[in-house]
């Protein structure tokens, strides 16, 4: 398992998931570590442009970041990101530091939304920023999507061109999540996949290995290697 990734890690301090020290935040990555075999730890903090100023928020971020990297072992990778709540008028801001936001050497940006959102709303904006704007779309926990819209929007947004979605390692768990990755495997999107861990108590009962049988006992071996390791072209970059 050392060669996958946590492309949806919460464990990042400074108050930008829920823990505040980086010595909690690091623990957590440890026993995360520890558990599953990953090294690699993509971090997508929620940045609200009406909330806060983009500089404020890079700052608070890379902070966050340089705090944790010396109390980790010199051969974890952390892969700083976040993911931008998605503006009522659908329109990104106008700056050339929001590319900081991306997956890093990609043009990936992660969007996310508030779940008392209207739902035909979010699929607009979604919709708009995929065929308007400059970056490729990712949309972290996408299982949610499945989740809590109707179906008929769901299955629109899901069908939208270049778009990668990222679902938690748990969601494999669920049949009708499986049902859906073959589905985006089939007309060849991209699909990551991320822990969503947020502490060291969550990290100490993350229980990778279940979740993987689970994915080799529905998937065949040509799938399996499809959606855990077509990442590899992200981390190649």
């Amino acid at each position: 398992m050392k060669h996958f990734t946590d492309w949806n890690c919460g464990l990042l301090p400074n108050g930008l998931e829920l823990l505040g020290k980086a010595r909690d935040a690091a623990l957590g990555l440890r026993i995360l570590s520890e558990r599953t075999g990953i090294s690699r730890f993509c971090f997508l903090p929620a940045f609200d442009p009406h909330e806060e100023s983009l500089v404020t928020f890079l700052q608070r971020r890379d902070d966050a970041v340089h705090a944790l990297s010396p109390l980790l072992p010199a051969d974890f990778r952390l892969i700083p990101s976040a993911r931008i709540l998605l503006p009522s008028n659908g329109i990104l801001p106008d700056d050339p530091k929001l590319k900081k936001l991306c997956i890093p050497k990609t043009n990936c940006l992660p969007v996310t939304f508030f779940l008392w959102d209207s739902p035909i709303a979010v699929e607009n904006r979604i919709a708009g920023l995929v065929h308007h704007s400059a970056y490729s779309i990712l949309l972290p926990s996408a299982e949610r999507i499945l989740s809590i819209f109707p179906k008929d929007v769901s299955e629109r947004i899901f069908r939208l061109p270049n778009v990668t979605y990222q679902f938690s390692y748990a969601s494999l768990a669920d049949e009708q999540t499986r049902g859906l990755l073959r589905h985006l495997m089939n007309r060849k999107a991209h699909v990551l996949f991320g822990s969503s861990v947020q502490t060291p108590a969550e990290a100490a009962r993350f229980d990778l290995p279940y979740y993987l049988e689970i994915a080799k006992n529905h998937f065949n071996s040509i799938e399996y290697e499809t959606l855990f390791f077509s990442d590899r072209l992200i981390l190649q970059k």
